[in-house]
């Protein structure tokens, strides 16, 4: 049988004929890529996720080499079923599940390592591997499915505890199975169906379920049953739960091999309880962990904006922390910078966090308007920052003869708390009046004859030339010097005499007197 599958392999291999390119590559998942070198026969698989293909498959004469990577969480369906020159394949500890027919028909396959983070194997998935000598089933498989290993080349099988059921066929032709041990303490279901031949084997038991095996249909039927113990030294590692993370069997008195250190969210794994370096017992060795801490920093964006109430520093792993962002005068709390929106909030800690309160500045509408209310401009005004009027100047319209100048805004301006209106303030500006003041006179040197704003006080004099007096003035007042308080048009004229003198002789001869009056120019 095996030799006509690889005569109708090489046929395919045939009709392929020479490749066009060496490397052939796609996509097998959301966030996976393949790569198959056909010259070195290697399939390099790279990404995390599902596998939800295997377009290898046409290729699968040049699959003998694989490469996985961490992250991948499944080997998928019948994705590397034929691929019969591949002897062995390491898989990742991110792996969770096999599915059906994973490697069916992978003849050249010897051994297979599962890792313990796969929790279920599908129908199928190792049948035909006519080379398989050993394989582990992980301790938190719960299930052996249908004709897994059916016709592999097995010579001893370990059952964990864990599994409850075997499907039928599951060890059909596996003719060189001489030792199973089986760990559960009740008998798994399906043992008449799953094809082990139970007069060629010994059957290994827990020691208190001896009396269990050996009274149940089937199981009781193998040539030997005998305890654990017999065989070797049982050495069990568990986690911090209890969760069986591997069992082996050890001579006594030689050391026995830990798992892959596990790992637990929160935590940093520092080691086991107990030393293994000299097992002289059975014994069950379970995981020690570290809790881990870590940073949390929240801060505001602006100290002046708001404050933080709420500690920061270095803390455990799930630890509470309650913050709330405290907004100044004239500010408000927007978000926190991880968007977030909650105030006061309250962070389960998982990981450092750094996060910020953003907090923002209210804005005020600030309405300039006209006297009657007319709104000239709007501006918005950061909390505390005195408003700028930056428009046009503000005007009005004459009345008469009165104007209007622009004066400011009432009430006086100060700094923006609330939203808030101010309006124009005008004074009156009358014309000045300008009146026309001659002032003048004869036989003087008073000559004036200007125009004069209204209220302008003069102080004016009339000086008489030789000869004249002053008299008055044209509006018979006599005051000299005198003060005019300009409220009109005025025509003002000093007025002077001429002045007269008398002149008297003595006739000595005769005793008389001439007299004499002139006018002197």
């Amino acid at each position: 049988m095996k030799k006509k599958l690889f005569i109708l392999f090489f046929a395919l291999a045939a009709s392929v004929g020479s490749m066009s390119a060496a490397v052939v590559n796609g996509t097998c998942g959301d966030n996976l890529t393949w790569t198959l070198d056909t010259q070195t026969k290697t399939l390099t698989i790279e990404g995390s996720g599902k596998m939800t293909s295997h377009p290898w498959a046409n290729y699968k004469q040049y699959v003998v080499n694989v490469s996985l990577p961490d992250g991948l969480t499944n080997i998928g369906k019948e994705a590397f079923s034929g691929c019969s020159s591949m002897t062995s394949i390491e898989l990742p500890n991110s792996v969770t599940s096999i599915g059906e027919s994973a490697f069916l028909d992978c003849f050249d396959l010897l051994s297979i390592e599962i890792p313990e983070s796969v929790i279920s194997i599908g129908n199928y998935a190792f049948r035909m591997c006519t080379d398989l000598t050993s394989v582990n089933i992980p301790s938190n498989v719960t299930s052996i499915g249908k004709q897994v290993f059916m016709d592999c080349a097995l010579t001893s099988i370990e059952i964990p505890e864990s599994v409850t059921s075997i499907g039928s066929e599951a060890f059909y032709g596996c003719k060189k199975l001489t030792s199973v041990t089986c760990w559960a303490i009740t008998p798994p279901s399906g043992g008449t169906t799953c094809s082990i031949n139970p007069s060629n084997c010994t059957l290994y038991v827990p020691v208190t379920a001896l009396d269990t095996y050996a009274n149940t249909l089937w199981w009781e039927d193998f040539n030997q049953i005998l305890p654990v113990s017999a065989q070797n030294l049982l050495v069990r590692f568990v986690d911090w739960d209890g969760t069986t993370l591997s069992y082996t069997e050890v001579e006594s008195g030689t050391a026995a091999t830990a798992p892959a250190n596990p790992s637990r969210e929160g935590y940093t794994f520092i080691g086991w309880d107990q030393d293994f370096s000299n097992v002289t017992e059975d014994m069950t060795i379970t995981a020690l962990y570290q809790i881990n801490q870590y940073q949390i920093a929240v801060t505001s964006n602006d100290e002046s904006f708001g404050s933080i109430e709420g500690e920061n520093g270095t803390f455990d792993y799930l630890s509470e922390h309650t913050y709330t962002a405290i907004p100044s005068e004239g500010h408000y709390f927007v978000r926190w910078s991880d968007n977030e929106t909650a105030n006061p909030r309250t962070i389960v800690l998982t990981q450092d966090v750094a996060v910020t309160a953003v907090f923002a500045t209210y804005q005020y509408t600030i309405t300039w308007q006209d006297e009657e209310g007319n709104v000239i401009k709007t501006d918005e005004v950061p909390y505390g920052e005195t408003p700028i009027y930056s428009g046009e100047v503000p005007t009005k319209d004459a009345v008469g003869e009165v104007n209007y100048q622009f004066a400011g805004w009432l009430p006086t301006i100060k700094p923006a708390t609330r939203d808030y209106f101010y309006t124009t303030h005008f004074k009156e500006v009358v014309p000045e009046k300008v009146y026309t003041v001659n002032i003048n006179g004869e036989n003087c040197s008073l000559h004036i004859s200007n125009e004069v704003p209204a209220g302008t006080t003069l102080q004016v004099e009339a000086v008489a030339d030789e000869c004249f007096e002053f008299e008055k003035w044209s509006d018979n007042e006599t005051a000299n010097p005198r003060t005019i308080t300009v409220t009109e048009d005025a025509n003002l004229t000093a007025e002077f005499n001429k002045l007269q003198y008398t002149i008297t002789g003595k006739n000595e001869n005769t005793g008389g007197h001439v007299q004499v009056q002139s006018n002197e120019n």
